[in-house]
């Protein structure tokens, strides 16, 4: 009796064990624009259509009727060292006339998902990145297109887009 007692809950762990690590495997999320998004990140794909580019969107909501969008495309991640040095990998993504856009929301501090990540091959400079903003305010979307020195999450400048960003050295 008390091996039959003990074979169940080895059987039980196992399976308990089994069933955990199968959550690890969480897929990212396709997720598809809204029409006006789409046409802008169609729009900014069309102009910097680039093989081996990472290409990524910001999504930093700012008050409940403000959000700040920054479309990006480079050799490496714009967020690269930050991502690299948390762990953090992108939960969302959508594709765009055959570019796949890795989403950032500010999620990814407190979730993660699986090991089905795309290798991308990064080198050490960033040259040649291309960079748009969206202001969405109360559904009124403005695009700045070929902005530099930008990074998701900060602030914009108080004049934007009549003061320019500097670089952070």
């Amino acid at each position: 009796m008390r091996r039959i007692f003990c074979f169940f809950v080895v059987i039980i762990g196992i399976t308990n064990c089994k069933k955990s690590s199968d959550n690890n495997h969480l897929y990212n999320a396709f997720i598809q624009p809204k029409d006006n998004i789409y046409a802008i990140l169609d729009s900014f794909v069309q102009k910097n259509n680039i093989d081996n580019y990472v290409y990524e969107l910001y999504v930093d909501k700012q008050t409940p009727h403000d959000y700040i969008l920054t479309i990006y495309c480079g050799e490496q991640s714009l967020t690269k060292e930050e991502n690299d040095h948390n762990g953090y990998i992108p939960l969302n993504y959508t594709i765009v006339l055959g570019r796949r856009f890795n989403i950032f929301s500010g999620i990814e501090r407190y979730f993660r998902k699986g090991n089905d990540t795309i290798s991308i091959a990064s080198q050490s400079k960033n040259l040649g990145a291309k960079i748009w903003i969206l202001k969405d305010s109360s559904n009124v979307i403005s695009v700045y297109k070929d902005i530099q020195y930008t990074y998701p999450f900060v602030p914009l400048p108080k004049d934007f887009p009549n003061e320019i960003f500097n670089p952070p050295f």
